[in-house]
Formats: structure tokens, C-alpha cells, sequence
């Protein structure tokens, strides 16, 4: 499968989870945190491995030589205080805008408290807040 077919693939499965609850810990359709989400969008396309259970900074640190210096449609979009402190990750599905499981926190573990912490997998524009690092996976000649 081409670079440009796995992307197309998994911006088609990353819009699947649309609405799915956000769950702190969380890394299936049941609920997913930012990094279960992350790691399960990429699956298929054999980026991540069916049995890796990755956090922001680890998705970070296993694909740190793609990274680029400005987003794209397909990057992984890194936050936290800074490099050295990642704590979100999330997909870009345009220019400017990405997909993410967020808004909830350690305390956001089932669907009741997902609803009443707003916590879904959402899009969002990628600048909603100043992102750290941006990796893409997808930019190779095919």
C-alpha cells in the first residue's frame, strides 16, 4: 500500500471515532485518552504494533526522526509545556484543523464522567493551544 493510501486509510479510520468518550487510560472504542487514540488510528497501517500501549511522549520518542518543522495534513501534533514534557498528542486531518481525544483528565474513567467533562474524541484547530512538535509519518515518495 502507498504512503498516500495509508494516509487516506487512516484519516478515514481516525473520523470513525467521532464522539467516541474520552477516558483517562483509555485505548479502545469504548474510550480512548489522546494517545490510545493515536495508537489505534495508526495500527492498520502497521505503525504501531497491535500489542504497543504508547503515551504522547512515547509515540513522540519511537517516530522523533520524522520530525518536521511545520504541520501538514497527516502529522501527529505534540503539546506540552515543551519538548522534554509532552503530555497530548493528536492527528491532523487539514491544514488546520486536528482530531484528538480530549478534554477530560485522571479523573474522566467512564462514560458518565466523559459527558460531564465535555471529553470526546473532537476536532479542534491545531493551534487551540501552542503545540510542541509536529511528526509526519506519511511524507515519503510512494
Amino acid at each position: 500500500m502507498s504512503m498516500s493510501d495509508q494516509l487516506g486509510f487512516t484519516l478515514e479510520y481516525a473520523l470513525s471515532f467521532i464522539g467516541v468518550n474520552y477516558e483517562w487510560g483509555g485505548n479502545n472504542a469504548q474510550g480512548f485518552d489522546c494517545s490510545g487514540y493515536v495508537c489505534e488510528i495508526l495500527r492498520p497501517s502497521g505503525l504501531i504494533g497491535n500489542k504497543e500501549d504508547l503515551t504522547a511522549a512515547a509515540i513522540h520518542n519511537k517516530f522523533k526522526s520524522k520530525v518536521v518543522g511545520s504541520p501538514s495534513l497527516g502529522c501527529l501534533v505534540f503539546y506540552g509545556r515543551d519538548i522534554r514534557r509532552i503530555t497530548h498528542v493528536a492527528f491532523m486531518i487539514t491544514e488546520d484543523i486536528i482530531l484528538e481525544a480530549g478534554g477530560g483528565g485522571s479523573s474522566t474513567i467512564d462514560a458518565e464522567s466523559a459527558d460531564k467533562a465535555n471529553a470526546f474524541v473532537r476536532a479542534r484547530p491545531y493551534n487551540y493551544r501552542t503545540p510542541v512538535s509536529f511528526i509526519n509519518l506519511f511524507d515519503s515518495e510512494d
